[in-house]
């Protein structure tokens, strides 16, 4: 689990964590509405694995938070390949696939002498995308 999902799901942060493939369920509320928000980490996987899977649950999908690392300007990149499969999503049948609000999330910002990737570039990448540009340590 990544720190960011770890930091999500359990409230408590991890230095090291471990790269995974899995799918995390956690209830929130604003205000007075409440939330179910699934996240599905798939960072560590060969982008062929489990296709079919990514596919449906992007489909099911309203809001998809894209994250790299501002450590590893490639984690940027990869970025890139999940945009376009996002945006060519296949019909799926049964599935109305939703309409998805995309945002592009850079970790570790506080890691400022390990930075690679300027604000200013992710700034840029997320123009080219149409979404907004967040920063998280």
């Amino acid at each position: 689990m990544t720190s960011l999902v770890t930091r999500f799901v359990s409230g408590i942060y991890l230095n090291h964590p471990e790269n995974s493939y899995e799918l995390h369920r956690k209830m929130f509320s604003i205000e007075e509405d409440n939330f179910m928000v699934d996240i599905l980490e798939s960072s560590c996987l060969p982008e062929e694995q489990f296709t079919a899977m990514r596919h449906l649950y992007i489909a099911n999908s309203s809001h998809i938070l894209l994250t790299f690392s501002l450590t590893d300007p490639t984690s940027l990149e990869d970025v890139l390949k999940y945009v376009d499969i996002i945006q060519n999503l296949p019909p799926i049948k049964g599935i109305k696939t939703k309409e998805h609000h995309i945002a592009l999330v850079g970790t570790k910002s506080d890691l400022v002498n390990q930075r690679r990737v300027t604000k200013e570039q992710g700034v840029r990448f997320a123009a080219t995308v149409g979404c907004p540009y967040f920063e998280v340590s």
